[in-house]
């Protein structure tokens, strides 16, 4: 089945109303206009569609989505995973097209288009970014239409554009409307922002009532630690050597290089982020737990740019089951229970 005879099915659960609406009409010609004829997609349709329509069964790449109360209409995606078209019909119709390319960056095109009964909004993203994910360019633009096709609710298009950039670096409406139009002559101060942003989420993501914790290793091993990938590549000839020696000459100078260690997974993430990208900042929290003996001792981490402040704390075996036990991942980790003293027990009820 050709993606024209797929669209020709689904059509015809669409209103007519929105069937009729010219943006509508305008992302599909262009999602068409991006795949140029392509066959290597996968495409999950409502069940409802799917099973009553034969044909759609005997396609391989066809499937349907099997929440039978999701408000997708369909999702198609390429295998490349560079291109992408989907459809939510909600209280809010909405459709997403991605699209991605590469030139001297990589460049992905996030299209947004809502349709309501009065208006249609277009918001359109456009992120360029090298390897590291260093951002040299943020593009966003909102506009909406009436049902006459003519531009409409200019100043609400105006503040969600600056809204949508300032979340997206995490900025203030005032600094949002201060950077927008001057992305390469901020692209430093933008991309510490956005850095900053990043390190703040995954440290509220594994703050200590969800601590992910990472394997066990000798604390001498601390650098070799923060230049290793988890799939145990390496891109040393990648990372900034000098970043890692300093913070682990920091913080052996406070916790000291005798014994093992663990520490919780957005700080070590965080810190390898500092070492490999070309941002200036390092704003994080977590623990390090260090056992020396049967002894285990806590060190509260916070690193900023004026410096790593250690607070340590002894602890005992009720705290520690609770920080284990804190993430379910934690159990699948190697030698961690053994680094606890939890051996191979297992959690009961």
């Amino acid at each position: 089945m050709s993606l024209n005879e797929f669209f020709d099915i689904v059509w015809e659960y669409l209103d007519d109303q929105i069937k009729l609406n010219a943006s509508l009409e305008e992302i599909k010609k262009l999602f068409f206009s991006l795949c140029n004829s392509r066959e290597d997609y996968f495409v999950e349709v409502n069940s409802f569609i799917y099973f009553n329509h034969k044909e759609l069964e005997e396609d391989d790449r066809i499937n349907f989505i099997e929440n039978e109360n999701s408000n997708y209409l369909f999702s198609i995606e390429f295998e490349d995973e560079k291109l992408m078209f989907s459809i939510i019909v909600d209280k809010v119709f909405n459709v997403t097209l991605k699209y991605s390319c590469e030139n001297e960056y990589q460049e992905d095109i996030i299209i947004d288009l809502e349709i309501r009964d009065d208006y249609s909004i277009w918001q359109t993203i456009k992120e360029v970014y090298d390897e590291r994910g260093y951002y040299h360019n943020f593009l966003v633009d909102v506009v909406a239409y009436d049902r006459n096709h003519k531009e409409d609710l200019i100043e609400e298009c105006a503040d969600r554009k600056l809204n949508v950039f300032g979340e997206f670096f995490g900025l203030t409406f005032e600094e949002a409307k201060k950077y927008i139009n001057d992305f390469k002559s901020n692209k430093q101060f933008l991309n510490n922002a956005k850095m900053m942003l990043e390190m703040s989420i995954l440290d509220d993501m594994f703050s200590l009532d969800y601590c992910k914790l990472v394997e066990p290793f000798n604390i001498s091993d601390l650098k070799n630690k923060i230049i290793s990938l988890e799939d145990g590549s390496e891109f040393e000839n990648d990372i900034n050597v000098n970043r890692v020696n300093d913070i682990c000459k920091s913080l052996v100078d406070f916790i000291g290089l005798d014994g093992e260690c663990t520490l919780s997974f957005n700080l070590l993430l965080n810190i390898v982020h500092y070492c490999m990208l070309e941002t200036d900042v390092l704003y994080t929290n977590g623990i390090i737990i260090k056992k020396v003996g049967n002894k285990r001792i806590i060190y509260n981490i916070n690193i900023s740019m004026d410096g790593i402040t250690v607070i340590p704390s002894e602890t005992n075996r009720e705290y520690l089951e609770r920080l284990y036990y804190s993430a379910d991942s934690n159990e699948e980790v190697p030698g961690l229970a053994e680094f606890f003293g939890f051996g191979n027990s297992r959690r009961l009820g």
